[in-house]
């Protein structure tokens, strides 16, 4: 198999949609003679910043001389991106290699009578089977979706973490914070230690009920682990952080007002990682944490103009962007190319958005997996907002809009609304 019709396997494998459960999953990671058991993992979900949180404490694990693997999701521009070892990425030849294993499995299993698995769960299995293949210590698992029936589940952790919960995939997780909490919180396992970021009451009372019953010791803000932000700026986030074996002052590169909650979970992850025996000192958490990168995240590229990629896609990330927009652009207020997923919020995105940028021209990402929303439709909601908007269909036509408005106002340029966006427009500028 080659990588070009590796990566058309797992596309295709997408028609089977994302289904609850882990018996597929498992049955593939048996075959495989079980590559999970070969190697220790911390465990993340949540519903934003689970990404930023997995990258960071990767980072500070890998400082400290651990062989780690580092499972994320979606990939922004190339698939390899969503399996790396020590920070580089897998090949395209293993790549190819694996998906033609797991084909043949897969194939295998059919012929049994086993229900197929998702794209998802073939790439878990996959991501899994090369980190033992590498000798991976110490996986960094981040949960696609969800957490309760994630592929990522079959894993049992040396400590879990739940980012801050809000209301996204409602459809699948339920309509209330405690509902989408129980699922993630379905991460939890006996006797593990689990770090919380942030959370409403609604969620963190859901959670320290699915603690109680598992005899699972959380840590939270204030119960645990407290910190305070010291700075935000376009270079990075400062915060004052105490645990029980690490404190102090720590900096990462990741820019926003929600990077200092997200840097404090992971800081209290490496803090449980800590006290489990890991050889891993301050100045290792320190670096760890300076030299993490989340590519997409409030990332800023560039000068002429400066530009800012941003994948929030969410109403809860719209809200911590537009946050972060205010705190470090001393009210400049961006050029903004959005489009967003079928499947999400638009409007109280935009609600979030509309005072912190300038103008919008509206498009649709090419590849997002629920369909993409109306560029039409986000117009007209823009202008009901107040905002100046423009409808431009394809998002060569909507960039290169922007980017002239952007150069002829001397205003930043911010790519937002979707990682399926960020990820297509983030690969052509940077390309050009």
């Amino acid at each position: 198999m080659t990588y070009e019709e590796a990566l058309g396997y797992l596309s295709s494998m997408q028609r089977f949609g994302i289904k609850p459960g882990l018996s597929r999953v498992e049955a593939l990671a048996l075959e495989l003679g079980n590559p999970e058991r070969r190697m220790k993992h911390l465990h993340i979900a949540g519903t934003n910043g689970k990404g930023s949180v997995a990258a960071m404490a990767e980072s500070v694990l890998r400082q400290a001389g651990i062989k780690t693997g580092l499972f994320t999701s979606p990939h922004l521009c190339r698939y390899e991106e969503r399996i790396k070892v020590c920070g580089r990425q897998i090949s395209e030849d293993e790549l190819a290699r694996l998906a033609s294993d797991a084909k043949g499995i897969v194939d295998e299993l059919a012929g049994r009578g086993i229900e197929s698995p998702t794209e998802f769960e073939i790439c878990t299995a996959m991501c899994l089977e090369h980190f033992k293949d590498q000798g991976v210590e110490l996986a960094v698992m981040e949960v696609g979706l969800g957490g309760r029936y994630d592929s990522t589940n079959i894993v049992v952790p040396e400590a879990s973490v739940i980012t801050h919960i809000s209301y996204d995939h409602m459809e699948k997780l339920g309509k209330s914070l405690s509902q989408i909490a129980f699922d993630k919180g379905g991460i939890l396992k006996k006797g593990v230690p689990a770090v919380l970021a942030r959370q409403e009451d609604e969620a963190l009372g859901m959670i320290k009920r699915e603690a109680a019953a598992k005899g699972v010791r959380l840590s939270y803000p204030e119960h645990g682990y407290s910190y305070r932000t010291v700075k935000v700026g376009l270079t990075g986030t400062e915060l004052e952080y105490d645990g029980d074996l690490l404190e102090g002052t720590f900096k990462t590169r990741l820019v926003g007002v929600h990077q200092a909650d997200n840097a404090a979970a992971a800081l209290a992850a490496i803090d449980a990682m800590m006290g489990l025996g890991w050889d891993i000192t301050r100045d290792d958490a320190r670096q760890g944490l300076m030299e993490a990168v989340h590519p997409g995240r409030f990332e800023v590229v560039g000068k002429d103009p400066m530009m800012i990629f941003d994948g929030a896609h969410n109403v809860d990330g719209a809200a911590a962007l537009a946050a972060t927009l205010g705190k470090v652009m001393g009210g400049v207020r961006p050029v903004a190319v959005a489009g967003f997923s079928a499947d999400k919020d638009y409007s109280g995105m935009l609600g979030h958005l509309a005072p912190r940028i300038s103008c919008l021209f509206a498009t649709a990402p090419s590849h997002a997996r629920s369909g993409a929303r109306d560029s039409e439709a986000v117009a007209e909601e823009a202008k009901r907002l107040g905002l100046e908007a423009v409808s431009l269909g394809p998002p060569e036509e909507a960039l290169a809009a922007g980017l002239a408005r952007a150069r002829e106002k001397c205003l930043p340029l911010l790519v937002c609304g979707s990682l399926y966006l960020v990820g297509e427009l983030r690969s052509r500028l940077l390309a050009d």
